[in-house]
């Protein structure tokens, strides 16, 4: 009968060389989530540190992380000789037969791309304004509507009569509920109430604090709300107008342009004027030739008024949104006369104020640091927010929401060829 001698030790070694197979796939999984994470804090930092620069008038620079790629091997051997033996009565030695396991651990090698962002087609694409139906998906996923028109909405403009009528229709509504015994109000009502009291302290800040009436006298028959980052008084005047808007349900809408062809069908015209009076197009151009730009429309009630086309709502591109968090931080740390930008976050029955974007730079609260990063020698960070409770800052979700803009605003053609950097794990 053949039998290993020594088998113990043989045992042994195949043991540990399942065990390192085992800690290989490990290592690969680790890999992997510890890649996901250097992702997320990587996004996070380049659009805290932009904006920091933005901040200071310092150019904004993008760069981006590639494809990861890691090789499991290990250097060095686990082994030994077994020699082979005869069992009969006495053990014989069979010489030239022995097995002897190798086992090679690697330590690992990854590589990962690497780009310089700042190029012309990336800077197109991230200047590039975003659209109002662009806006209009993120208020349907759900996303915070005071958050998404203090980020992206630059600048409202609408008729000065408009302007009268959506306050005095708020005027009103909150004087019914002035009216009323609290304890009778829905749910749906008290909000409301709560969210007149905000108006009514801002418009009293507005007229005490910064001297300006409300509604404010329009230009050329038109008003104009500036959502400015640093201006605290033109940033209040933007506030409340959105806050109106919200007490009554009022909203815009796009209209989709026509093009020649469609309005031509919805026309009763014969085909000798319509070949005497497009003569000028091919039916290719035809076709694509639109006689009217995207028309915006405010939903008031049952009511629908026109407010004209582009820059009537002026939106923010994805560069205008990490340059508009470069006024905030100016607004916290640098301004002569520094506030904390704040939105309003619904509750069941009311509405409390919360940080928008909050960024600090004293060394006291580094320990409780979200994100933070170093320039000009300084450290600025954003504390961890209060998780789950209704003052919770909205810094993280605003960096959530960024990041998702410049991804939706790009493609992977506009990324540039990356170098690729090799890291050696000793």
């Amino acid at each position: 009968m053949i039998y290993i001698k020594r088998l113990y030790p043989f045992i042994l070694t195949l043991s540990v060389s399942v065990m390192l197979a085992a800690c290989a796939t490990a290592e690969i999984r680790t890999r992997a989530v510890s890649y996901n994470e250097a992702l997320a804090d990587f996004g996070n930092k380049q659009i805290l540190l932009n904006a920091v620069r933005a901040s200071k008038r310092y150019p904004v620079y993008y760069s981006a992380l590639g494809d990861l790629s890691a090789n499991e091997m290990v250097d060095g051997k686990i082994g030994g000789a077994f020699p082979f033996s005869i069992s009969n009565g006495r053990h014989i030695e069979l010489p030239g037969f022995t097995l002897s396991p190798n086992l090679n651990i690697g330590s690992g090698i990854g590589s990962f791309n690497v780009g310089n962002l700042n190029t012309a087609d990336f800077q197109k694409a991230i200047h590039s304004e975003i659209s109002a139906a662009f806006f209009k998906d993120f208020i349907k996923a759900s996303w915070p509507k005071q958050l998404l028109y203090a980020l992206m909405v630059k600048d409202i403009k609408i008729s000065e009569d408009l302007d009268r009528e959506i306050h005095h229709q708020a005027f009103e509504n909150c004087r019914k509920l002035d009216r009323q015994d609290i304890g009778l109000l829905s749910s749906h009502e008290q909000r409301s109430l709560s969210l007149c009291n905000h108006i009514k302290s801002g418009i009293s800040e507005l007229n005490q604090i910064c001297s300006l009436p409300w509604p404010q006298q329009g230009r050329f028959g038109k008003a104009s709300h500036f959502n400015s980052g640093t201006n605290y008084c033109s940033r209040l005047d933007y506030q409340i107008f959105v806050w109106q808007m919200r007490l009554l349900g009022a909203r815009f809408v796009s209209t989709k342009p026509k093009t020649i062809k469609k309005v031509l069908k919805e026309t009763v015209v014969t085909k000798d004027r319509y070949d005497h009076g497009h003569s000028g197009y091919t039916k290719k151009e035809l076709k694509h030739a639109t006689i009217s730009s995207v028309q915006l429309q405010l939903i008031l009630g049952n009511r629908k008024f026109s407010i004209g086309g582009k820059g009537a709502l002026d939106l923010r591109s994805a560069h205008q949104m990490i340059q508009y968090l470069g006024q905030l931080v100016s607004a916290q740390l640098f301004a002569e006369q520094s506030f904390t930008p704040t939105i309003l976050i619904g509750g069941l029955r009311d509405y409390v104020s919360v940080p928008l974007f909050e960024v600090r730079s004293d060394p006291l609260g580094l320990i409780s640091a979200a994100v933070r990063v170093e320039h000009e020698g300084r450290i600025y960070y954003i504390p961890k927010p209060d998780y789950g409770q209704r003052t919770e800052a909205r810094s993280l979700q605003v960096l959530a929401l960024i990041n998702q803009v410049i991804a939706f605003q790009t493609n992977r053609k506009d990324l540039p060829t990356s170098q690729t950097l090799q890291l050696v794990a000793n």
